[in-house]
């Protein structure tokens, strides 16, 4: 399992997370999603550590596709999950609450280094 996906999987794939801005610059062979808490996922729970917003950029895009809702007010993140292709290569698959997704072809993530509710002591 790669950082990156270990990153997704300590925040819960980012389930309930609000993407205030998400930009694709195919110069830049860049994704970007700009979420406004991390922790999202954990609201409302003891473990809950407060709003953290991050960026998290999917660089060497080769290849995206969009399916979104725009009559949504908000993006709301159902999953954020990740899949390795070939060596090197990752697929990333974004859904969307009630509907929509993002499937992008990526080389190198970016990401936050921020704890995992479940690793804070």
């Amino acid at each position: 399992m790669t950082e990156f996906e270990t990153f997704l999987r300590g925040l819960g794939l980012l389930k309930n997370a609000v993407v205030s801005q998400l930009t694709w610059s195919p110069e830049a062979e860049a994704l970007r999603f700009e979420i406004d808490d991390l922790y999202g996922h954990f609201k409302g729970q003891a473990q809950y550590p407060g709003a953290v917003s991050g960026v998290i950029e999917l660089r060497e895009v080769r290849r995206v596709s969009f399916d979104i809702d725009t009559t949504e007010e908000k993006l709301i993140i159902f999953d954020f999950d990740t899949e390795p292709l070939d060596p090197g290569r990752h697929l990333a698959t974004v859904t969307f609450w009630p509907d929509g997704i993002v499937r992008a072809w990526y080389g190198l993530a970016t990401f936050p280094q921020i704890d995992s509710p479940g690793s804070r002591s």
